[in-house]
């Protein structure tokens, strides 16, 4: 899976365990990275640096998967990421491993959204997710594709083709409307 997003007029890649700013690789030294998880979405705004990730530990049938959240402080120009924080996801239901494999979104200045395989929409302040949608047994309902257009962001639903808009909304956090 890869991220792409143009931050400072350079575009901010992950892949493959790899955050590159420029075409260079960032810094990361903090004890919250300690067992080196796997990041394969990442969303910048407002000075902070957010990374999905998955850890597995064991092997074979003893193996443990885990997901969660890094949430860093970086500014460029600079290369160095610091004061990490890791949250990871609870088991199953809203925001676990098979609900955040698909994606971050962050506006410039507004909200940070994550979607899932599964259906969610969740919105993450003040270190926790908040559910704005959740999986409904029996119903296809994802998040495709995102662009960032007019300080909002336009999300392609499947398996619908339908359009949603989400934009900062004050003291409410996000707006999410049909287009």
């Amino acid at each position: 899976m890869r991220n792409l997003q143009t931050v400072g007029n350079q575009l901010l890649v992950t892949y493959d365990n790899r955050v590159l700013w420029g075409g260079r690789p960032l810094r990361f030294d903090s004890p919250a990275l300690a067992g080196k998880p796997t990041f394969y979405i990442s969303a910048y705004n407002d000075g902070a640096l957010r990374l999905g990730y998955a850890r597995r530990t064991g092997s074979g049938n003893q193996a443990v998967l885990t997901a969660g959240l890094v949430e860093c402080r970086w500014t460029p120009p600079g290369r160095d990421v610091t004061d990490c924080q890791a949250v990871e996801m609870p088991p199953g239901g809203a925001a676990s491993m098979n609900h955040l494999l698909f994606g971050l979104h962050a506006l410039p200045q507004g909200p940070v959204v994550g979607f899932g395989l599964e259906g969610d929409l969740l919105n993450w302040a003040g270190g926790q997710w908040q559910a704005l949608r959740t999986p409904q047994p029996g119903e296809s309902w994802q998040v495709y594709a995102t662009a960032e257009v007019d300080d909002q962001v336009l999300m392609g639903h499947y398996p619908s083709g339908g359009v949603l808009s989400m934009a900062a909304d004050g003291a409410a956090g996000v707006r999410i409307e049909t287009v």
